[in-house]
C-alpha cells in the first residue's frame, strides 16, 4: 500500500490532519508526519533527516507519495531524499498537490490498493470539487488531470440509488464510496467502476477517484448512477448502491423537534437498576409508570407498534443433487457474512466497537466446524434439502450448547440460534418481518432483541424502544446503545399486550414507561429530553477541559481504544489518554501474526493521534472463546475458564516476544506502558519480566533502541488477583481494574442471562470489596489504579469508584465529555461516604439507591 509523508513547517498543523486523514481512510495506511523543528519539533520549520525517517516509516514497498505545505518544506524533502536507501528514493514521489486536500485524496485512494500513480493523480486534482464549486477563472476544458472514463467501455452492471444522507457526497461519504470502488478495481479482473449524477447532468467520472467522485456535486435528493464491468461487476454495483442508499450511516445532527427521539445523548451509559430517583417526575408519576431497566439515555412520547418476530418454516424437502445442495449453503453462508461484515463495518464507523465486536463474533460462527460439517453430513447421508439440512445441524448444535451444565455455553446457543435464523431466511427466500413499524415516527415493543435485530432499527422512525425482557449488560443492550435509540427492558409482558396506536411516554435514563400519559406526564417527558439533550451539549463544549471534582481533585478521564480510528475520536472527544489499547485488532482478520514492524507502524498512528498522552498497550488477549486461525489451540469444554489472556500468550513465547519487542521500540518517541490480561498469580508476572528482558537483549543485540524502564501492569479481572493484589503490587507499576470479567467470575453469572441482572451487576457490593481491596493494596505501594470495564461510564457508579479512591476511568470514546461533566458535579467527601455505604449494602440495588440520592442533590 502506498505511504503518506506529511512536511509541514508546524507540527501542530500536522499533528492535527491526521485524525482527519484517518476518519476518511481507515487505520490501514502509513501516514507520517515530520513537522517542525528544534528539539522538541515545536518551532516552526522542517527537518531534512525527519523528513527521511518518515520516508522509509512511510514505506512498504509500494512507494510513498510526500506532500509539503510551503517553499522551503520542499528543500528539505529533495535534501531527505539524498539521505534514504536508494530503493525507497526510486518509489518516492514529492508532489505539488494541495496540502490538505491533496492528503484527503491521497489517503483515500492509497487506502483502496490504489497504485502510485493512481494516488499521485488524485491528490494533484483535489483542488478541482473547490475551483468547480467557487466562482473564478474559466477553464479552458483542457485536462487538469481529473480522473477520465472509457466512453467506448461496455458497462455490463448498472445500478440508479438516490442519495439519501442530508449532506451528499461530502468529503467522507466520497471517501466510503471510492474505498469500496478501489476493493473491487483491485481485485476483479478487468474491473472498472464509474458514476454519474443523473440529476444534474454531470459525470461520468472514475468511481476510484475521491477528487473526481466529490466533484459530482451530488446532494441529498440526486439520483446516482452506478456502472461497472469486469468480474462481479452486479454485486459491486449492488454493494456501492447500497452504501448510497444507507446513507453512509451519516446521523442528523440537526436539533430534533419536540416529541423526537434524542440523537445527542449517544454516550450516556444508564444504570443497570430499575428507575432511578433524581429525575423530575412527581411521586403519582413515578408510581403510575412501569419500572423496566434503563438501557439507553434519552425521552420520547409516541404511538405504539408492537412487533412479532417470525421463524420461516423449514420445507421438508430433500435432495438428489448433494453437491449443488452443499453450493447453495455455502454461498448463502458467504452471502450473510458479507452482510454481517457491512453491518460491523458502519458500527466501526460511529466508533460504537465493543457492539461492532459482537456483530464480528456472531460472523464467525458461520464458519463454525459443527455447523458445516453437520450440514455437510446431512446432505450428503441423509438427502436433506438446504433449509432442513441447515437447521437439522443447528439444533444439534443448540442442544448440546443449551443442555450444558454451563453458563457461558449455554449462553452461546442464543448466538448460534440467531445466527442460524439469519442463514434460514435466505435458503428459503423468505425475507425476515422488519424489525421496525410505520414510516411514521413510534415506539417499538416487542418481547426481546436478537441482536442481529438491531441493525435494522430506522433511528428517524423508531423514537424509542421497549422490550418485556432483556438486561442492560446484554449483547442486544450494548448494540442499542450503539445506535443511541432511547430504550428500557424488563418492562414486563404486559407491553406486548398494547394495541398498535397507543400512546406512550418513554424515559430511557430513569428506566420508566408510561402507557397513555396524561398532559402533565408527556409534557414532563418533554422538557427532561430537552434537559438531556442540553446537558449533553454542555459537557461535549466542555470536553477538552480537565476533570476535577468539587473539591479540586483531578480525575483523568481515558479511553478505552479498539481501533486507530478511535484514537482520533478520543483526541477529538477530550480524552486524557489511552486507559486501554485492545491490541486483537493487529491480530484478527488475518492468516499470520503481525510482524514487529506492523506492529510498532500501526501503534505509532494511535500514539500520534494523542500526541504526549500517555497510552496504556494491552497484550494480546485472546483465547478458546476468541481464537486466532494461526494459533492452534486445544479444544476446551468451557474456553471462558481456561488459556485465555496471559496463560495463552506465556505458551507462545515468539508471539509474545515479538509484541513486547514492539512495544518497547514505540516507547521510544511515546509515553507508553504495557498492560497484562487475565493475570491469577505472582508467577505470571514473573515470568512476563523474564520474556520482556529477553525482548530487550534481542532488540539490543539488532543495535535498537529498547526502553529499559517500560511500565508494566496488570488487569484486575479475577478474583484471585484482586485478593493477592497486596502481592501483585510489588511486581507491577500499575492496576487497571477489569469490571466486566471481574464480575462474572466473582459472581459466577453470565451478564447476557436475562434472570439474573441484579447478580451481574458490577455495583454489587461483593465486588466492590474487591475493587476496594485493589485500591488500598496500591495505594500501599505507591502505584495508580484505574478502572477500564463499562462500570467507568455507569453514572452511578462513578460516585462510588471516586469515593473509593480511583482516579483514572477509562470509558469508550464518545463517552468522555458525559464522564467527565459527572466528575466535575462531585464532592470528594460525599464520594467517600457513599462508598462506605455502598460497602455495608446488601445489594447492588441498594447501592445504586444511594448513588442515585447523592445524584438527585447534583442534577439540576
Amino acid at each position: 500500500m502506498v505511504g503518506i509523508v506529511l512536511v509541514s513547517h508546524s507540527q501542530s498543523l500536522a499533528q492535527s490532519l491526521v485524525p482527519l486523514l484517518r476518519e476518511m481512510s481507515g487505520a490501514s495506511v502509513r501516514i507520517e508526519i515530520a513537522a517542525g523543528a528544534g528539539d522538541d519539533n515545536d518551532q516552526f520549520g522542517t527537518d531534512a533527516t525527519a523528513i527521511a525517517r518518515a520516508i522509509e516509516s512511510a514505506d512498504d514497498g509500494d512507494g510513498v507519495v510526500v506532500l509539503m505545505d510551503v517553499g522551503s518544506a520542499v528543500i528539505s524533502a529533495e535534501m531527505a531524499l539524498d539521505f534514504v536507501d536508494p530503493d525507497v528514493k526510486e518509489r518516492t514521489r514529492l508532489i505539488d498537490a494541495p496540502f490538505i486536500e491533496g492528503a484527503i485524496s491521497a489517503s483515500v485512494t492509497a487506502s483502496g490498493g490504489g497504485s502510485l500513480d493512481h494516488v499521485i493523480r488524485d491528490a494533484r486534482s483535489a483542488l478541482k470539487q473547490k475551483t468547480d464549486a467557487i466562482p473564478g477563472d474559466e477553464s479552458d476544458g483542457s485536462d487538469d488531470g481529473q480522473s477520465q472514463v472509457s466512453p467506448g467501455k461496455v458497462w455490463e452492471a448498472s445500478a440508479t440509488v438516490d442519495v439519501v444522507n442530508e449532506h451528499g457526497l461530502h468529503a467522507r461519504p466520497a471517501a466510503q464510496f471510492v474505498r469500496l470502488a478501489l476493493q473491487y478495481a483491485g481485485s476483479a479482473q478487468n474491473g472498472s467502476v464509474q458514476v454519474r449524477d443523473l440529476t444534474n447532468g454531470k459525470g461520468p467520472v472514475d468511481a476510484t477517484s475521491q477528487s473526481t467522485v466529490t466533484t459530482l456535486g451530488a446532494v441529498r435528493g440526486h439520483r446516482l448512477q452506478i456502472e461497472a464491468t469486469g468480474e462481479k461487476a452486479q454485486a459491486i454495483v449492488e454493494r456501492l448502491a447500497q452504501l448510497v442508499a444507507s446513507g453512509f450511516d451519516e446521523i442528523d445532527t440537526t436539533e430534533p423537534d419536540e416529541g423526537s427521539a434524542s440523537k445527542t445523548d449517544l454516550a450516556d451509559t444508564s444504570p443497570t437498576g430499575k428507575a432511578v430517583s433524581f429525575l423530575p417526575y412527581s411521586e403519582r408519576q413515578v408510581e403510575t409508570a412501569l419500572k423496566g431497566i434503563a438501557v439507553q439515555a434519552g425521552a420520547a412520547v409516541g404511538p405504539v407498534f408492537v412487533h412479532e418476530p417470525e421463524v420461516p418454516e423449514v420445507p421438508e424437502e430433500f435432495t438428489d443433487d448433494p453437491e449443488g445442495t452443499w453450493e447453495e449453503i455455502s454461498t448463502v453462508l458467504d452471502r450473510v457474512s458479507t452482510r454481517m461484515e457491512y453491518e460491523r463495518s458502519r458500527l466501526l464507523d460511529k466508533g460504537h466497537t465493543d457492539a461492532a465486536d459482537i456483530i464480528g463474533a456472531q460472523q464467525l460462527l458461520l464458519n463454525d466446524p459443527a455447523l458445516r460439517d453437520r450440514a455437510h453430513e446431512n446432505i450428503f447421508e441423509k438427502g436433506q434439502a438446504a433449509p432442513l439440512a441447515w437447521m437439522e445441524a443447528v439444533e444439534t448444535v443448540i442442544d448440546a450448547y443449551a443442555s450444558a451444565d454451563d453458563e457461558y455455553l449455554s449462553q452461546r446457543a442464543d448466538d448460534v440460534r440467531d445466527v442460524a435464523i439469519r442463514v434460514l431466511h435466505v435458503l428459503v427466500d423468505v425475507p425476515p418481518k422488519p424489525i421496525g413499524g410505520p414510516d411514521d415516527p413510534h415506539i417499538l415493543v416487542t418481547r426481546r432483541f436478537r441482536p442481529s435485530d438491531i441493525p435494522q432499527l430506522d433511528a428517524d422512525t423508531v423514537r424509542a424502544v421497549v422490550c418485556a425482557e432483556g438486561n442492560a449488560t446484554s449483547h442486544s443492550a450494548i448494540l442499542i446503545r450503539g445506535r443511541g435509540i432511547p430504550a428500557v427492558f424488563d418492562a414486563g409482558v404486559d407491553v406486548l399486550s398494547l394495541r398498535n396506536g397507543t400512546e406512550v411516554a418513554v424515559d430511557g435514563k430513569a428506566g420508566l414507561v408510561w402507557i397513555e400519559p396524561d398532559a402533565s406526564t408527556k409534557e414532563t417527558v418533554r422538557r427532561e429530553r430537552a434537559h438531556q439533550a442540553s446537558q449533553q451539549r454542555k459537557a461535549q463544549a466542555a470536553a477538552h477541559q480537565p476533570a476535577k471534582t468539587q473539591s479540586g481533585t483531578r480525575i483523568e478521564v481515558a479511553a478505552n481504544v479498539s481501533r486507530s480510528e478511535d484514537a482520533a475520536r478520543a483526541a477529538d472527544g477530550g480524552a486524557d489518554g489511552v486507559g486501554l489499547l485492545r491490541t486483537e485488532f493487529l491480530f484478527t482478520d488475518t492468516d499470520e501474526a503481525p510482524s514487529e514492524d506492523e506492529q510498532v507502524r500501526t501503534l505509532r498512528s494511535i500514539c500520534n493521534s494523542l500526541p504526549g498522552k500517555l497510552v496504556t498497550v494491552r497484550a494480546l488477549d485472546v483465547g478458546g472463546d476468541k481464537p486466532l486461525s494461526y494459533l492452534p489451540l486445544p479444544h476446551e469444554t468451557n474456553p471462558f475458564l481456561g488459556l485465555r489472556g496471559i496463560r495463552v500468550l506465556l505458551r507462545s513465547p515468539d508471539l509474545f516476544r515479538t509484541q513486547l519487542r514492539a512495544v518497547l521500540r514505540l516507547a521510544k518517541d511515546h509515553r507508553v506502558r504495557l498492560m497484562l490480561p487475565m493475570v491469577a498469580t505472582v508467577d505470571e508476572v514473573q515470568q512476563t519480566r523474564e520474556i520482556l528482558d529477553e525482548a530487550r537483549a534481542d532488540l539490543r543485540e539488532r543495535g535498537m533502541y529498547a526502553d529499559a524502564s517500560l511500565p508494566l501492569g496488570t488487569m484486575i479481572e479475577t478474583p484471585a488477583s484482586a485478593l493477592r493484589a497486596d502481592a501483585l503490587a510489588r511486581e507491577v507499576d500499575f492496576f487497571s481494574i477489569g469490571t466486566n470479567d471481574l464480575t462474572q467470575y466473582t459472581m459466577a453469572v453470565d451478564r447476557e442471562h436475562s434472570e439474573l441482572h441484579g447478580l451481574s451487576d458490577a455495583l454489587h457490593p461483593a465486588v466492590l470489596h474487591l475493587i476496594q481491596r485493589t485500591v488500598a493494596a496500591g495505594t500501599n505501594a505507591e502505584i495508580p489504579t484505574s478502572v477500564c470495564g463499562e462500570l467507568a461510564a455507569d453514572r452511578a457508579a462513578v460516585p462510588v469508584l471516586l469515593g473509593l479512591g480511583i482516579t483514572t476511568l477509562s470509558v469508550s470514546p464518545n463517552q468522555i465529555p458525559d464522564v467527565k461533566a459527572l466528575v466535575r458535579s462531585l464532592d470528594d467527601e460525599a464520594c467517600r461516604r457513599l462508598a462506605d455505604e455502598a460497602l455495608t449494602s446488601n445489594s447492588a440495588e441498594d447501592v445504586r439507591s444511594r448513588a442515585n440520592d447523592l445524584l438527585s442533590d447534583r442534577a439540576r
